[in-house]
């Protein structure tokens, strides 16, 4: 089997998992078939004549768009309900449009990198002529878009550190970071430092300190910063559900990234979307995000900004515990806002900036 075939395999796998539950009394061949006739999206004869095979649906429809597939599944099989993709649907924000967040992932999103504001302009200058590899964004300039998969090894600047990988939407909360130089900030969940690279181009004299409970993970952050020449920063590996934790000092910001379901990004990992993951955990993630935040408003300085974050579309993650920082700790939420990634082929996320009352 070629290389092109073992990955024309794993997409074709992969697909079984992006009808999440639906038709779930279906045999496995039937599921597998209706998968790959939503999600297909090379015309390859030999995966038509499967198809085919598998559904009794003729090779022509294989070429309709999405739209068309799914009216035609649902005139075949009417029990296939688009809710069922998704585990908890009836949970998924309102302020989310369910339809187009639903129907994303019956596709592979996209592969985004950042370039660093000041290789810009010789990056453009030495990228190969625009086709249909990539794709620079509208709104904000130094995102690009590959498709999944892409090598970026032979981009410019790919061993100089002038780009990272990192979201469209995750690049799109950096627009929301706002400061001054001389500012103290904590990036209290960091991971490999995506958002505290991004904090850093668009506010690059703060002092940064960045914190995550996986030592492993903070080894990836000094690479990347050190790629990036970033040297006015500190790091500490703390477990932020621990009082005794909370560093003895106050912040400006603070960026809180927290441990979520991730289920904005499941187009990513469609695994994600059968019934054993069906949101199972759910509350041990609000324990675990309501006890971060308590911890770092106790940081925060008064008329602070803590920038709440996740990759997740439900309501409970997002808007409730909202409602429930507001009325148990001292911070009002100034602004909240959804990042469609369904919109851009991208990860899903949610922002709210939370500012400490002076007088607490």
């Amino acid at each position: 089997m070629g290389s092109r075939d073992r990955k024309e395999f794993r997409e074709w796998a992969c697909n079984c998992f992006r009808i999440g539950n639906c038709l779930p009394h279906e045999s496995v061949e039937t599921r597998a078939g209706i998968a790959n006739f939503i999600c297909q999206t090379t015309q390859r004869f030999y995966k038509q004549e499967l198809i085919t095979e598998l559904t009794g649906l003729p090779p022509e429809d294989c070429q309709k768009n999405l739209n068309e597939k799914l009216e035609i599944i649902r005139n075949k099989w009417p029990a296939f309900l688009l809710d069922d993709v998704f585990p908890k649907s009836t949970e998924i924000s309102d302020r989310i449009d369910k339809n187009g967040f639903l129907k994303s992932h019956f596709s592979q999103p996209a592969l985004w990198i950042r370039v660093r504001r000041q290789f810009l302009e010789m990056f453009l200058q030495q990228l190969p002529d625009r086709n249909d590899n990539y794709l620079q964004d509208e709104d904000i300039p130094n995102a690009f878009r590959f498709p999944n998969g892409t090598d970026l090894s032979g981009l410019p600047g790919a061993d100089k550190g002038w780009f990272e990988v990192q979201d469209y939407c995750s690049q799109k909360t950096a627009d929301y970071f706002d400061g001054k130089n001389t500012e103290r900030w904590w990036d209290a969940c960091a991971g490999s430092g995506g958002k505290s690279l991004a904090l850093t181009d668009r506010i690059p004299g703060i002092y940064l300190f960045a914190s995550d409970i996986r030592p492993a993970i903070l080894k990836n952050l000094h690479s990347r910063f050190q790629r990036a020449g970033i040297v006015n920063y500190q790091t500490d590996v703390l477990d932020l559900t621990l009082p005794a934790s909370i560093p003895d000092t106050s912040f400006d910001s603070i960026i809180a990234d927290v441990p979520c379901s991730g289920s904005g990004t499941w187009g990513r990992t469609p695994e994600n979307l059968r019934p054993i993951h069906s949101g199972n955990g759910l509350r041990g993630f609000l324990e675990l995000q309501r006890n971060i935040i308590k911890n770092l408003t106790d940081c925060l300085k008064q008329a602070g900004k803590l920038y709440y974050i996740t990759c997740s579309v439900w309501k409970a993650e997002n808007e409730s515990n909202i409602s429930y920082f507001e009325n148990e700790l001292p911070l009002t939420a100034e602004k909240s806002m959804y990042f469609e990634g369904y919109n851009r082929n991208a990860d899903t996320l949610f922002l709210c900036l939370l500012r400490k009352k002076s007088n607490s």
